[in-house]
């Protein structure tokens, strides 16, 4: 009977070392990013940023293990249909998506989505996305830019410039190649100011959008009880105040020229 017991009680540990991540049993969860400094990004052979230090923090208290890979977007997204990966960061949410990620109901961190133009030639928008439609527009391949401008891009907005990666949009800009780009405000910052384009391109004041971006996770039994006890671990570390301290002592990344 106690060799029966002894067994049992050894199967729900390494049940629960499965589920739940128990760095003694169970393999690193990898996760999946793209470059998007100052949230994620590789320096010196190192991945940091705002994210990564957050998400890196709940892993830390819910003890465990992750491995980041940086991966164009698309393909960050077939890794997750595909198996290749267990979560990503940092997402937002749409429909699509959610056919085949898990999202807890607590967002990592708020991205501000904004239109960047030439200075030399600006254009006429008067909050009105279809306003963009006689506009050539940049955009990065596969990625959301919010649940307002998707909508516009199904809609009405058609001519359309699509690159793999945030740098190269601002490249086509500054060359005349696209009337406008779409980006998250600290991005848009970061590559502007790497590119030296700080005299030739400017933000258009009128937001698009504020839109919460996630850690999702691939739709998965396992990942459906990790949601969970992340969802918990990352408000408890808004809560303790920890979350403020890393956002507000989080590295920059160096914008080299």
């Amino acid at each position: 009977m106690k060799r029966i017991i002894a067994k049992a009680t050894l199967y729900c540990l390494l049940c629960f070392s499965v589920l739940f991540g128990n760095t003694t049993y169970a393999e690193p969860l990898k996760l999946v990013a793209f470059q998007y400094p100052p949230l994620v990004y590789q320096q010196n052979g190192e991945i940091i940023g705002v994210a990564t230090e957050l998400v890196r923090a709940v892993f830390n208290e819910l003890g465990v293990q992750i491995e980041i890979e940086m991966l164009p977007w698309a393909r960050s997204l077939q890794y997750l249909q595909s198996g290749q990966a267990d979560g990503v960061f940092t997402i937002f949410k749409n429909p699509q998506r959610q056919t085949f990620l898990l999202y807890p109901d607590e967002p990592l961190i708020e991205q501000t989505i904004s239109l960047y133009t030439a200075r030399d030639k600006p254009i006429n928008f008067s909050e009105k996305l279809s306003d963009l439609a006689p506009y050539r527009i940049g955009l990065t391949r596969a990625v959301s830019y919010g649940e307002r401008f998707d909508a516009a891009m199904r809609d009405t907005l058609t001519n359309l410039t699509v690159v793999n990666d945030e740098q190269a949009k601002f490249m086509l800009l500054a060359k005349g190649r696209v009337d406008v780009v779409v980006s998250s405000i600290g991005i848009a910052d970061f590559y502007i100011e790497k590119l030296q384009l700080d005299n030739q391109i400017s933000r258009i004041p009128t937001e698009i959008q504020r839109v919460p971006s996630y850690v999702a996770f691939a739709k998965t039994p396992a990942n459906r009880l990790r949601v969970n006890r992340f969802e918990k671990a990352l408000r408890q570390l808004k809560l303790s105040g920890r979350y403020d301290q890393i956002v507000n002592s989080a590295a920059l990344p160096e914008a080299d020229h």
